[in-house]
């Protein structure tokens, strides 16, 4: 897979053969198949430790937020989220735009799924009020997407103050008032 990676950063997917993978990997042809029954499966399986490797790192940054600061750990998915994408911007074009595949439903994504859930929790706990977790998961998701493109094509930006705005957009969002919780950038990059 690292191999797979490192191939369709370089060639684009429509580009990459899988005998480029193998030869990047070092190992024959059939081996890849092994694994893999197609350059698409491959993509497939990247997309999903792309996704995953997101998820680890929004999980890092909310275990350093206390449980009951839901304003806290919503904004630790924020800026895992936007850190990540601008973190792997390339893979991430690889992986959700390289391929064929169709638009799914960002409802789907674990991302967002968890993203819900968190919502739906601070609602139960009475943090905000959403009538519908699901709406507004794949709502703010796609927005964040937005500001992180938009980061990326400032080449200078300052991403910790980029974080911050979107930390209060999530925030105005849900109606949490400003001064709830811990707001601030996370990470020590």
């Amino acid at each position: 897979m690292d191999a797979g990676e490192r191939t369709f950063v370089r060639n684009g997917f429509a580009s990459t053969t899988i005998e480029d993978i193998t030869r990047e990997a070092g190992v024959a042809k059939g081996t890849f198949y092994l694994y893999f029954d197609s350059k698409e499966a491959i993509l497939a399986a990247l997309r999903d430790r792309f996704i995953e490797s997101c998820r680890e790192r929004i999980a890092a940054l909310a275990s350093r937020v206390p449980a009951a600061d839901w304003a806290g750990r919503l904004d630790a998915w924020v800026e895992g989220g936007i850190s990540h994408y601008l973190d792997h911007v390339k893979l991430h074009d690889v992986v959700f735009h390289g391929g064929l595949q169709g638009h799914g439903s960002k409802a789907q994504n674990a991302s967002v799924l968890e993203l819900a859930e968190l919502i739906r929790a601070g609602s139960a706990a009475r943090a905000w009020e959403v009538e519908s977790p699901e709406l507004i998961s794949v709502f703010l998701f796609s927005a964040l997407h937005g500001i992180a493109d938009q980061i990326l094509s400032k080449r200078r930006s300052d991403h910790k103050a980029a974080i911050r705005l979107s930390q209060r957009i999530v925030r105005n969002a849900l109606g949490i008032p400003p001064q709830a919780g811990s707001r601030r950038v996370l990470s020590r990059s």
